[in-house]
């Protein structure tokens, strides 16, 4: 008399996969046939009948993302205060360079119509220009690092302004 073979259970273990040592391990339709006693040919008539290759790729696609999502979620946590603290120095960053052309440019040229008068020429040093445009120059990359739009090179922005501000990316 033939043995009944339980499909449901070989089905199972090559879409589901099998824990082993702590990983998920997906067989083969050689593992199962030599699991089971049943021959290669009947277990692929079997998986292409029920759709088990399908399946297999649908479960693994839904398990991957799933992984994924809370890989996310878990550094979004993370990720999440040292955002707040890198926006709150860049504001500060911004403000201290505003305040550094408020020093050289004692006036608002914006607040009068009137053109320019020799007396109102500001002589201003090469040397602070170039301090304004390498600070405006490192809060734009700092802010596309902070936004993730930066490239690899910027997020090392972040932590050069940790540092200069005496702090470690820990310290939040």
């Amino acid at each position: 008399m033939r043995k009944r073979i339980n499909w449901e259970e070989i089905r199972n273990k090559y879409v589901y996969g099998t824990e082993k040592g702590g990983k998920l391990e997906f067989l083969t339709i050689k593992d199962l046939s030599e699991e089971y006693g049943v021959g290669k040919r009947e277990i692929e008539r079997h998986s292409s009948k029920e759709g088990w290759v399908g399946a297999r790729e649908k479960y693994v696609g839904e398990r991957s993302e799933k992984c994924r999502q809370n890989v996310i979620d878990s550094v979004s946590e993370k990720i999440a205060p040292l955002d707040t603290y890198l926006f709150e120095k860049l504001d500060q960053f911004i403000r201290g360079i505003g305040g550094m052309i408020n020093n050289i440019f004692p006036v608002d040229i914006k607040e009068t119509q009137e053109p320019l008068k020799a007396s109102d020429i500001i002589v201003v040093k090469t040397s602070d220009l170039l301090n304004i445009i390498t600070s405006l120059r490192s809060a734009k990359e700092l802010e596309k690092a902070v936004l993730g739009e930066g490239t690899k090179g910027d997020k090392n922005l972040a932590d050069e302004l940790l540092a200069l501000l005496g702090k470690d990316a820990n310290d939040r």
